[in-house]
């Protein structure tokens, strides 16, 4: 069985907006720290040196990559505060945004 989320209208971010989500999200239930970058108006995730993923937009503040899901959500003033990833075994793993940049 397979799901796909159809959004509402397509999101394409600008380069300005993908700026909002850069940072370092921590896990600690994994014990390990992702990556987001900016490069141009691709987003980027790394989960260790020499590992990337695109994150392909597919709705507001979602994103796509090899058959996972991931979304940022946001605190009550408007900023990033973490990072969520799903797919088929991981239905919703949290990184918190450390507030580095």
């Amino acid at each position: 069985m397979r799901y796909a989320y159809a959004a509402a209208r397509a999101w394409t971010p600008t380069a300005e907006q993908l700026q909002e989500f850069v940072g370092r999200y921590r896990s600690d239930e994994l014990g390990i720290t992702y990556d987001v970058r900016a490069a141009g108006d691709t987003l980027i995730l790394s989960m260790r040196p020499g590992v990337v993923e695109d994150l392909v937009p597919t709705y507001l503040d979602g994103f796509r990559t090899r058959g996972a899901a991931v979304w940022f959500t946001h605190d009550e003033h408007g900023h990033v505060n973490a990072v969520h990833y799903g797919e088929s075994r991981v239905w919703d793993l949290v990184a918190t945004n450390t507030r580095e940049k």
